[in-house]
């Protein structure tokens, strides 16, 4: 896939750390055989999801048919969950593995994978000299929820938090600044020197599920 979202941009090498929001109005969707392709992030920038020379990327998909064959992708390893609607995935004709919306599993992107279920996904695709991993959070009514970063600092040479909910706006705060994310949106914190973001806090009016990205390249 070609195509770049246009980011808006929030600030730059404030305290060590950039901040970007990718709206949801900016998104380029692309057509493939069984639906639609939105891809949010893709790292570095001027790389591309066909030639796989990417070290990361995210990405949301609408699944069309009941049944359909993901793309090969060798060296890549997949996270992935639903946003709307149930699945069912089978690698390399073994057991089922069955999501609900917010359950995330992880596989090789070289397994042939076969899905079944119509839905709405979210992905995290990493390359061979990164590493990362996918979470949900889950927030309630009138809730905050605090997270300590920089778990994996001694991996990583650089950082790189994602944030995405598609059905509450949310309240990030950062060192004392506050960031409002519509829903829908995406936020995503490039941490690249140690310890200059060791905590957010994610407030929400309401009862919601958020996806937690962390993810960066290997020292």
């Amino acid at each position: 896939m070609d195509e770049f979202f246009i980011i808006k941009y929030l600030w730059g090498d404030i305290m060590g750390y950039k901040i970007e929001i990718i709206t949801k109005d900016k998104i380029k969707t692309s057509n493939w055989s069984g639906g639609t392709t939105n891809e949010i992030y893709i790292y570095p920038k001027d790389s591309h999801y066909k030639s796989l020379n990417f070290s990361w990327r995210i990405s949301s998909a609408t699944v069309d048919l009941e049944h359909s064959t993901f793309t090969s992708l060798p060296n890549i390893y997949r996270y992935i969950t639903t946003l709307e609607g149930s699945m069912d995935l089978c690698h390399n004709n073994g057991p089922f593995t069955h999501l609900e919306p917010f359950e995330i599993h992880g596989f090789s992107g070289d397994l042939n994978t076969e899905s079944f279920g119509k839905v709405v996904d979210f992905n995290l695709m990493i390359g061979p000299e990164c590493d990362g991993v996918m979470n949900t959070l889950k927030l309630t009514d009138d809730s905050s929820l605090t997270l300590k970063l920089n778990s994996r600092k001694n991996k990583y040479s650089c950082h790189n938090y994602i944030f995405f909910s598609p059905n509450s706006d949310l309240i990030f705060t950062i060192d004392g600044n506050n960031i409002s994310l519509p829903k829908n949106d995406t936020l995503i914190i490039e941490n690249c020197e140690e310890d200059s973001v060791s905590s957010i806090e994610i407030r929400s009016s309401q009862l919601c599920n958020v996806i937690s990205i962390e993810v960066g390249c290997i020292k």
